[in-house]
């Protein structure tokens, strides 16, 4: 009597999975990356904007001001694009590296892509301090994102997606089976079942 009574078991919390040290470290590696960026960016900013001037005093001397003034806008214009676009890059980059934490593949893949152009970039700046340790930090944390101890975090991260992308299917699919109350309501009175 006591079996019919008693409510089913529980399911077992899931436990909280603990990201790789690895990863961890990677994750810090990519956000300080992006920092040192973004505090290099208003300068960048700044040094295109002189240099789109300065070619624009220059073909104002040569060709005009009539001449000079539709190229002043076009290279503003691509200037200000740039700008946008390299701004939106940096917001999807700390995006994903907060999602380096539920083990998303294409995170890795994103930082990864950063990393290397990060690399690239600091090849050409290797004189200085900066341009250095952003190019050891690019390796660094390019390599740690594709360690063993990584690419099993980020097999189970795609494993518990695919299980929760299964999980949600199967409710779904269970809740479209039940018949619906609007198809049983207002019940037929005259009998037929039609």
């Amino acid at each position: 009597m006591s079996d019919a009574m008693e409510p089913p078991p529980a399911e077992p919390a899931e436990l909280p999975r603990r990201w790789p040290a690895q990863v961890r470290v990677a994750f810090w590696v990519f956000l300080a990356l992006i920092a040192a960026r973004l505090v290099i960016v208003p300068f960048t900013f700044v040094r295109q904007w002189s240099l789109a001037d300065g070619t624009l005093a220059a073909d104002r001397a040569k060709y005009g001001a009539a001449a000079a003034g539709s190229a002043d806008a076009a290279l503003h214009g691509a200037t200000i694009t740039a700008d946008v676009f390299v701004v939106a890059l940096y917001a999807l980059c700390v995006l994903a590296a907060f999602r380096l934490k539920r083990g998303a593949g294409w995170a890795r893949i994103v930082l990864t892509v950063l990393g290397v152009v990060s690399i690239a970039t600091a090849a050409f700046a290797l004189r200085s301090p900066t341009g250095l340790a952003i190019g050891v930090a690019s390796i660094a944390g390019t390599i740690l994102l594709w360690l063993r101890p990584s690419n099993a975090w980020f097999r189970e991260g795609s494993a518990a997606r695919r299980a929760e992308a299964r999980r949600r299917a199967e409710v779904t699919a269970a809740a479209n089976a039940l018949p619906h109350a609007s198809e049983s309501w207002p019940p037929d009175s005259s009998g037929s079942g039609s």
